[in-house]
């Protein structure tokens, strides 16, 4: 019997702020300085969980670019439609990864890109180098990449 193939685990890190963000917004849980943490504080307990849950052998975040999108370049109506972003929000989330690099976890914010697309790149590459992996996001459209060696864990409800 052959060992297990080893696990990945790739965590959308701005699907799961954002859910944390909205999941927790009237606790408005807050640092000494009165920053919003309350989001942040969401994310690391996702990662927490996944990880505890799921024992891998390696864990990657990935974010958004927050200067430039690839897609947006290509295709200028590209996430018109929604609201700004509060500004409590856009804090977190420019905080979330170097608070995360600084607890250990390997962090990728790719130039022009999304945490989509780490999903996917990690997703293909785990399957070509005979890892498995599993995905850790809220966003639907991971299911896309669904195959014998990629699974999503979608977290929901925030988070339960």
């Amino acid at each position: 019997m052959s060992p297990p193939e080893p696990l990945l685990l790739v965590i959308d890190g701005n699907s799961l702020l954002h859910r944390a963000y909205h999941a927790a917004a009237t606790g408005e849980l807050r640092d000494g300085e009165g920053r919003a943490v309350w989001a942040l504080k969401g994310l690391v307990t996702h990662v927490a969980h996944a990880a505890a849950r799921l024992r891998p052998d390696a864990v990657l975040v990935g974010f958004d670019c927050p200067v430039s999108s690839a897609r947006a370049d290509d295709y200028a109506g590209y996430k018109a439609h929604r609201p700004a972003k509060p500004a409590d929000l856009r804090e977190q989330l420019a905080a979330a990864p170097e608070l995360l690099r600084a607890a250990g976890l390997p962090v990728l914010v790719p130039p022009g890109y999304e945490a989509d697309d780490v999903l996917a790149s990690c997703a293909a590459k785990a399957r070509d180098t005979g890892w498995r992996a599993v995905l850790v996001t809220s966003d639907r459209d991971a299911f896309a990449l669904l195959d014998a060696s990629t699974s999503v864990l979608r977290i929901r409800n925030g988070g339960r």
